[in-house]
């Protein structure tokens, strides 16, 4: 079950429409899955009315943030809970200003039929005085509706933790919170791989890729038929002129004749053409991959719009 997951209704957070999460959790297996916008509850209708229809039991609730600083997520248990919760969200926002919430209180109300969750990373909070901030860390813990959520980059420092301070986490409060606010990119990045030392690929394609921009690319069925992205400059090295193509449909479709033939003489290539300026080493390109990822992963949790290093890198 994943605790956390944003929709585009979480400004900045979130991109994908309710039915959108609920198709990538029944494509994973997840038969429970909660809803937690930032400080919003409209998609809260839809993602109920749709998750039968993906074999998905949902849960209600709302990621409550202090600027970017998550401070708890409430989860509703039932119908009645879901009004408390919602009548909490909108006392903070009428407080508030120009849409954003009063200040968010340190520690969740108790509110029936409502679980609160506090991220694990809260643990470094500290008062002027240097005492723990940590709802966990005050005199009498945490009350039965409230747990402390870990996610799975954070498991190797729980256990360092609990080793120097076996209390310092109560044990039996510990729940997974894993956030979910994009889906991951399942395209094959076939241009990328193409310009790799690997690729079983003409070294003039590889270097045409590197050296192409997204204004040579040329979206045309004449080929084959069928609408397709093409490097111009090798339409032009096969002797036709990229502006001056005739008109075809897909009732002309043909993949294997011709005097000129896609992808044997004339090259494809994606929109994301002008990014690539070498061929590399496939590891290289795959370890840049998820080094690219991390870092996005870590803006969206430091309520980074882009992440630096990724700015600094397309600077």
């Amino acid at each position: 079950m994943f605790l956390n997951t944003h929709s585009w209704f979480s400004l900045r957070y979130g991109v994908l429409r309710p039915e959108e999460l609920l198709a990538e959790a029944q494509a994973a297996g997840v038969t429970c899955l909660a809803l937690t916008d930032v400080h919003c509850t409209a998609g809260g209708p839809d993602f109920a009315r749709l998750a039968p229809k993906y074999g998905v039991r949902p849960v209600l609730g709302v990621d409550f943030r202090d600027g970017a600083i998550q401070r708890y997520v409430g989860l509703a248990r039932d119908h009645d809970g879901y009004e408390r919760l919602c009548g909490f969200l909108s006392g903070l926002l009428h407080e508030g200003h120009a849409g954003k919430p009063a200040r968010i209180p340190d520690r969740a109300p108790a509110l029936e039929g409502v679980v609160w969750v506090y991220p694990w990373a809260r643990r470094a909070e500290r008062t002027t005085d240097g005492a723990p901030r940590s709802p966990w860390q005050q005199p009498g813990g945490l009350r039965p509706d409230e747990c402390v959520g870990v996610r799975p980059g954070e498991l190797g420092a729980l256990r360092l933790a609990l080793q120097r301070d076996p209390g310092g986490t109560p044990r039996g409060r510990r729940v997974a919170l894993p956030s979910g606010s994009f889906r991951p990119d399942r395209a094959p990045h076939a241009t990328r791989v193409i310009a790799t030392r690997q690729a079983n690929a003409a070294a003039a394609y590889k270097d045409m890729i590197a050296g192409s921009a997204a204004a040579d690319i040329l979206y045309t069925p004449y080929f084959t038929g069928v609408p397709g992205n093409y490097l111009t400059p090798s339409i032009r090295a096969a002797g036709l002129d990229p502006e001056a193509l005739p008109a075809r449909d897909k009732t002309a479709m043909n993949f294997g004749s011709g005097s000129v033939k896609a992808w044997r003489d004339v090259w494809g290539a994606g929109q994301g053409v002008g990014h690539i300026h070498e061929a590399p080493p496939a590891a290289e390109i795959v370890a840049r991959l998820k080094a690219e990822y991390d870092a996005a992963r870590a803006a969206l949790f430091a309520g980074e719009t882009v992440p630096t290093q990724l700015k600094q890198a397309a600077e």
